[in-house]
């Protein structure tokens, strides 16, 4: 038996101007750098792993590992690298194996693998293996040949990290070496305060050139029995603060950046440092003539120049449309973009195009039916509109639309929800 399925007409039509509606909303992505997508993988990538407050209260806290590696993350970003931050409680020993498990789909045989560990690290005088303490890291009293526990002078353990709850550095070596990047680096500046300093040696001073993967450059940010220093003046630690300046200076080749970084590392510490306090001197391996972190200087902070001013988090584009700052790093997207918070309405589509296409308005008052989103747009009367708002000067400086336009694709009413930003 067949029936006959009656639809209204007015109905019918309120849905495909709806549709048409919907295409508007996601035109409105504003991109930072203005750079298309690529259609391949990155072939320079980073991980950066940072612990500044750890779990387990026996480690000391510290001031700058995290914004350490923050800001080379974001200097690298800048230059085309895909960039992973395992920062805080995100930094667990479980993450940080997951992220090294996946090297060898990382980087290809022209390009860059970078890894930077901030935080707390250890080297066991015994096994001359050293490691670093993830956010989870655990403490153990430590004991005799004769396994015997050992307690300080004033009757209180003598502890360490457990380094069955730590990452060793021949796990980083090993990522280093399943990636098929051309150029492979590794940073430290994990020997801040370290936990067992009485031991001795610190971070990385055992490691042998020969431990190292082919084409490959490991940068330490102190020598043996020496710590790494951080200071509140400086804002970073102070190993950091002389790769940034490398970075930000357009050098890209290891050698000629670490023969800037070591002496003024030097001269740095030592007009912090107190008497008796251990000197800092970096200390780089290498086994490639030419490591190259193929930076774009272009797109990096050139000396003397002033940092660009941080992105709103919001503003307002200068015809009352608000727009929304959205961190890169999301929907695939590796840098940050600005979104549209709400859908376009018809009397911001009006006031560039001097004209209003839509359906739903003549039967309101003008005052009411401005704030209607604006609906009856075909594609390309869309795209002009972005064009035209790409002219829309605000804040000083000019936001550039995004080709990368699908990604805020979706609707919403014209009012804030709890979720917005």
């Amino acid at each position: 038996m067949l029936y006959k399925l009656d639809v209204d007409a007015n109905f019918l039509k309120w849905m495909a101007i709806r549709m048409r509606s919907l295409l508007l909303p996601f035109l409105l992505l504003i991109s930072l750098s203005g750079d298309l997508i690529a259609e391949e993988s990155p072939d320079k990538y980073a991980l950066l792993v940072a612990v500044s407050d750890y779990d387990h209260p026996d480690f000391g806290d510290l001031g700058f590992p995290e914004i350490d590696a923050a800001a080379i993350g974001k200097l690298l970003k800048a230059s085309g690298y895909e960039v992973e931050l395992l920062m805080g409680s995100r930094a667990s020993q479980k993450a940080i194996r997951t992220a090294l498990a996946k090297f060898s789909e990382r980087g290809n045989n022209k390009g860059v693998v970078f890894v930077g560990i901030f935080g707390h690290g250890i080297e066991y005088s015994g096994s001359k293996r050293s490691f670093y303490c993830p956010y989870d890291a655990r403490i153990q009293q430590i004991t005799d040949a004769k396994g015997q526990k050992l307690f300080n002078d004033d009757k209180t353990p003598k502890v360490e990290p457990s380094a069955g709850s730590l990452v060793a550095i021949d796990e980083f070596l090993v990522a280093l070496r399943e990636s098929a990047a051309a150029n492979r680096v590794l940073i430290a500046d994990c020997c801040r305060d370290d936990p067992n300093r009485p031991r001795g040696r610190s971070f990385g001073s055992a490691l042998e050139i020969n431990q190292l993967p082919t084409n490959a450059a490991v940068f330490f940010a102190c020598s043996e029995n020496q710590k790494a220093y951080e200071h509140a003046e400086w804002g970073h630690g102070a190993f950091t603060k002389c790769f940034l300046e490398q970075l930000e200076s357009g050098k890209s080749l290891m050698g000629s950046m670490a023969e800037e970084v070591a002496p003024a590392v030097e001269t740095l510490v030592d007009a912090k440092r107190r008497p008796g306090d251990a000197k800092q001197t970096p200390r780089l391996l290498v086994t490639g003539a030419r490591i190259d972190l193929q930076l774009n200087a272009v797109n990096l902070k050139a000396p003397g120049m002033k940092p660009s001013p941080a992105p709103e988090s919001e503003f307002n584009n200068g015809i009352g449309m608000t727009m929304v700052l959205i961190p890169g790093n999301r929907e695939g997207l590796d840098y940050d973009y600005y979104l549209g918070k709400f859908e376009v309405t018809q009397r911001e589509y009006q006031s560039l195009t001097g004209i209003n296409p839509s359906y739903f308005h003549s039967d309101k008052p003008e005052s009411e039916r401005a704030d209607y989103p604006v609906e009856q747009v075909s594609w390309e009367e869309a795209s002009n509109f972005c064009k035209m708002l790409n002219e829309v000067r605000t804040s000083a400086r000019r936001h550039d639309l995004s080709p990368a336009m699908e990604k805020g694709m979706g609707g919403g009413e014209q009012k804030p929800s709890e979720d917005a930003e």
